[in-house]
């Protein structure tokens, strides 16, 4: 089965840049916009999103005119405003969530935010080993210099994690987490 060319539109990297034009963009993860019941939703892996803390980091997306857009976000901030990351309970779901209350499209983003109500309805069955999948996101040896190049990635799911074994990872400062 063939998905469209512009869900990779709804990816976004995030990561951190320098304060000058000619700093570079150093990716440490991805996530996605998600629409749910007329709010709409950053989402990431709880890893990035307690990587990042409280630090100020950059949303990278594509500019319609096709360059990178660098959108600066402080969570302090964002705070502020009663947006905050939300995990899940169990510590071992590697989903965070903000809600997200900023115009990027302002700025020119080209972008697609995924609607939760256009979600396939799995009803009671679980995705499990096996179970065919894409994963949309950062190619690490080549995020892209003067625009965002999202790669797509097909296969089947090889593992699921353990409660009792959480799946190690590394974070963008090479630790271990």
């Amino acid at each position: 089965m063939r998905i469209p060319n512009d869900i990779r539109k709804a990816v976004v990297f995030l990561g951190h840049k320098g304060p000058s034009k000619d700093d570079a963009f150093i990716p440490i993860g991805t996530g996605f916009f998600l629409m749910h019941e007329y709010e709409t939703y950053l989402v990431t892996a709880r890893h990035i999103a307690e990587q990042i803390g409280d630090d100020p980091y950059h949303i990278r997306l594509n500019h319609t005119d096709g360059r990178a857009l660098n959108c600066y976000c402080d969570p302090l901030e964002f705070a502020q405003q009663g947006a905050r990351w939300s995990f899940h309970e169990d510590p071992n779901v590697d989903v965070a969530v903000m809600p997200f209350r900023f115009y990027i499209e302002r700025a020119g983003a080209d972008f697609l935010i995924l609607q939760s109500s256009l979600a396939p309805d799995r009803g009671t069955q679980a995705v499990e080993c096996g179970d065919f999948c894409y994963v949309i996101g950062l190619f690490g040896l080549h995020p892209g210099k003067d625009r965002m190049m999202p790669v797509i990635h097909t296969g089947h799911i090889a593992m699921m994690s353990d409660p009792n074994e959480r799946i190690p990872t590394q974070d963008w400062r090479n630790k271990k987490v």
